[in-house]
């Protein structure tokens, strides 16, 4: 079994950005953004639930899934987030842990869990947590320009996700996404040797419960 850390931090925080960094590293990831994915292909069980639910409006030209779209129609109507999240975070979790389990690694995990603090089932799952933060401003900025949404849909969604002193609260670690690229990985390299540390008492205490 492998020290998880799960990373987290609201949208636009750099969440993939920071995981990736550590992947460079040799540490393996778990995505729940792309285990999401993969939960709603067309003909899922879920996606079939979905489309019943909001219609073809949900859906591209080749008929795939349009998340974005999606997106912005559920943070306007909170009783569809709600369902839509009802549906899918039980399904995620299950196939993130069946995956982490299945990891052999020497050393730790990094778990990319987006909606970490809002979902406790998730937050008790992982060892260590680590908060991706940034300024309201870039977190704007950054998810205007990936998702290419209007200001207010941007807005609308960071009032319904958790705060960013909720999410420092529960952090124990941080890395500051507001700087510099060279910033980040600095950072990441810092945290890297003090999980392998983590890592490896962790795993000196798990096998010395097992004897």
């Amino acid at each position: 079994m492998a020290y998880i850390i799960a990373i987290t931090g609201g949208i636009g925080s750099g969440k993939s950005t920071v995981a990736h960094t550590f992947a460079k590293l040799g540490i393996p990831l778990v995505d729940t953004d792309i285990i999401a994915r993969q939960v709603v292909k067309p003909n899922s069980f879920a996606f079939r639930l979905m489309v019943e639910k909001f219609g073809l409006s949900i859906l591209r030209s080749n008929g795939s899934l349009d998340r974005i779209n999606l997106k912005k129609r559920i943070f306007k109507v909170p009783s569809d987030r709600i369902w839509m999240e009802s549906l899918l975070h039980p399904v995620i979790l299950k196939k993130s842990q069946d995956r982490i389990f299945s990891i052999n690694s020497p050393s730790y995990i990094i778990w990319i869990v987006p909606l970490l603090i809002e979902n406790r089932s998730y937050l008790f799952r992982a060892n260590r947590v680590l908060l991706v933060d940034t300024d309201y401003q870039s977190q704007i900025q950054r998810a205007m320009k990936r998702d290419n949404m209007k200001y207010e849909e941007v807005k609308k969604i960071i009032l319904v996700q958790s705060s960013r002193q909720n999410r420092l609260s529960f952090a124990d670690d941080i890395i500051d996404n507001s700087g510099y690229p060279q910033d980040i990985r600095d950072q990441v390299i810092r945290l890297h040797l003090y999980y392998l540390k983590l890592a490896k008492k962790f795993q000196i205490t798990l096998s010395s419960t097992y004897l």
